[in-house]
């Protein structure tokens, strides 16, 4: 079984566009960034499988949205799709590890990490993982779960320290509404347009999370459990709750628990853990 893992150096953000960044276009930030604001992360993640061991490229770098093809030549098949992923987005730049049985058997990156500096994109940069941080949250508060310290359909505000409730209904918010985004929460202008500047955060996540829920605009007018809506608040909520009951910074706590069981050695969520960070670039629409 062949796997190909595929990452863009762009979040491609569409101007005026309301959908997730993460999710292939919009103005609003990842769910790493949201859910570890106050753990001062960046929600970044690293090709831990296309670098060496001394950190450098584990393979072919390539300069250019045409550098995949020598004049007149004919692209392998591996070169053809980066390419095509480039005409089709608009990314300046796109890496890609082929994974067989657990080990790498080809890894290229084709374009440029930063448009304005000319700047090849390698395969040892990191890449910003997006909405996939999500996962990360889920797995985290799961495995509390079978640990006996959460419980999916408690009140999650017994375990945060402060009141989450929508003030228009009654009905609590649980950790399994939050991971299913039926919370009934929206993401405020703190989440859409302060936490994807580029930069560590400046606020611990209980705060960015009790500062959040208090705004006005935070809750929708439907109870919560009554309609599913994407809401990066959800995912920094449940990521508050395993930080509270394991007394761990959610950052620290992923790295000991969940990345360096599985050998990823260069994952996280600080910038100072992808020192090579490709950075999303936006465009215009």
């Amino acid at each position: 079984m062949r796997l190909v893992v595929l990452a863009l150096a762009a979040s491609l953000v569409a101007c005026g566009s309301s959908t997730p960044a993460g999710g292939g276009g919009g103005t609003t930030t990842d769910a790493g960034s949201a859910a570890d604001a106050g753990s001062k992360t960046d929600g970044v993640t690293t090709a831990d499988s296309t670098a060496t061991p001394d950190g450098s490229s584990g393979g072919d770098t390539k300069v250019g949205k045409d550098a995949g093809a020598d004049s007149g030549s004919k692209l392998d098949p591996l070169s053809q799709l980066m390419q095509d992923l480039l005409d089709l987005t608009g990314a300046p730049g796109v890496s890609v590890a082929s994974v067989q049985n657990g080990e790498v058997k080809q890894s290229q990156a084709l374009g440029l990490v930063d448009v304005d500096e000319v700047t090849a994109l390698g395969t040892n940069h990191a890449m910003r993982w997006g909405d996939a941080s999500q996962l990360v949250v889920a797995v985290a508060v799961m495995q509390e779960v079978e640990a006996g310290k959460l419980d999916l359909d408690a009140d999650v505000g017994t375990y945060v320290g402060f009141a989450v409730k929508n003030p228009k209904h009654d009905g609590k918010v649980t950790l399994r509404s939050l991971l299913a985004h039926a919370a009934s929460a929206k993401d405020t202008d703190t989440v859409i347009n302060d936490l994807p500047q580029p930069g560590e955060a400046t606020q611990t996540l209980a705060d960015f999370c009790k500062g959040n829920v208090a705004q006005a605009g935070a809750w929708a007018d439907y109870a919560p459990g009554d309609e599913v809506a994407m809401a990066y608040s959800d995912v920094a909520l449940a990521a508050l709750a395993v930080e509270k009951v394991t007394g761990k910074d959610f950052a620290v706590y992923t790295k000991e628990q969940l990345f360096a069981p599985i050998g990823l050695k260069s994952t996280g969520w600080h910038k100072a853990d992808a020192p090579q960070l490709a950075w999303p670039h936006g465009f215009d629409d």
